[in-house]
């Protein structure tokens, strides 16, 4: 009796380690969803590929729609001090203001769910707008006394496509490495509006520009490499 257990012992313990191996160890069905943070080179995570949110769903085990939205804003102001001469000081005051909000989507196919590594390709469009407004005065000696006021307004937005190929490794069901070589095409525009008052001048001359701005360019992103937490 004790020989044929031992025997059977190793016997159903190599089944039940055969039963695990073929069982999904992935999330990759059909309603999950999970959330993607991009590694960076502090040993720290961020944002996934530029957004400050990025998530996906999906909607088959085969395909997903990954959705994020980037939104950037920046306000600053500095304080310039600079000798012209030994009796006379430049004094510059400039604030600066920006916000831009930006969409990506994707679409995302899995070749395979069933591994613990799986190769995926995905393609989507990016969109944005962005606006900022920057003023200058600057004065001599004293801030009361302003010698000349520059403003500056860009209104601009942006459209895109990209396209990726990547691989994901599943560490756990609900936590996965990735990934990804992305390659964007972008066009942009940007349409800049100029104001400058010159009080120094008898008549208080005031000069006034209009610039319009069109990119389109390629972007062969680095390798994005990221976490994902499903549920």
């Amino acid at each position: 009796i004790i020989l044929v257990l031992t025997l059977s012992f190793p016997i159903s313990m190599f089944a039940q380690q055969s039963d695990i191996s073929i069982k999904k160890n992935t999330s990759l069905k059909a309603g999950s969803w999970s959330l993607q943070f991009g590694y960076n080179n502090k040993l720290g995570f961020n944002s996934f590929n530029g957004t400050n949110i990025s998530a996906k769903y999906h909607y088959t085990d085969n395909s997903a729609l990954r959705f994020g939205i980037n939104i950037n804003f920046s306000n600053t102001k500095n304080n310039i001090v600079s000798p012209i001469d030994v009796n006379k000081l430049s004094i510059s005051e400039i604030t600066d203001d920006r916000i831009a909000i930006g969409i990506v989507t994707d679409y995302i196919y899995y070749f395979s769910t069933k591994k613990d590594i799986n190769l995926f390709i995905s393609s989507g469009a990016n969109i944005g707008i962005s606006y900022g407004k920057s003023n200058a005065k600057n004065s001599f000696n004293n801030p009361d006394s302003i010698g000349s006021i520059a403003s500056n307004k860009t209104n601009g937005w942006f459209g895109g496509v990209e396209f990726s190929v990547g691989v994901e490794w599943f560490v756990a069901e609900n936590f996965s490495i990735h990934g990804e070589y992305i390659t964007k095409f972008r066009y942009q525009y940007l349409k800049h509006k100029n104001t400058s008052t010159d009080f120094g001048s008898y008549s208080h001359g005031v000069s006034y520009s209009e610039q319009t701005e069109k990119n389109f360019y390629i972007s062969p992103d680095n390798v994005l490499i990221g976490v994902s937490l499903y549920f």
